[in-house]
């Protein structure tokens, strides 16, 4: 599956496409941490808040014109606006 940015293949991995992929499931409403937890990490999510963090960060260095905000810690998410085609996670 592509992941095209302003008209831009990027490449992500497994987690930063199942994480983009549950933002985008959610579009327009915010998306609790807890919840991104669970629907990425499995019942087990918990356990990985400090990498929700890192691949939250990632995945806007990738995605955002102006990821300048990635230092911010939240515990709330949303993603705006998205132009989706078909879902599938890439083999890595």
């Amino acid at each position: 599956m592509k992941v095209l940015v302003a008209e831009e293949e990027i490449h992500l991995t497994a987690t930063e496409f199942n994480l983009l992929k549950a933002l985008v499931s959610h579009a327009g409403k915010i998306v609790t941490r807890e919840r991104l937890l669970r629907e990425v990490w499995g019942p087990a999510g918990e356990d990985e808040e400090g990498s929700l963090r890192v691949y939250i960060n990632a995945l806007r260095k990738k995605v955002e014109a102006d990821p300048s905000g990635t230092g911010r810690r939240s515990h709330r998410y949303r993603v705006r606006k998205v132009d989706l085609e078909a879902h599938e996670c890439p083999r890595n």
